[in-house]
């Protein structure tokens, strides 16, 4: 499972 903060970043640059 990722993590919150891999998320934060992944979800920045695919504008989650």
């Amino acid at each position: 499972m990722v993590s919150l903060d891999y998320m934060i970043h992944s979800g920045e640059r695919l504008s989650f």
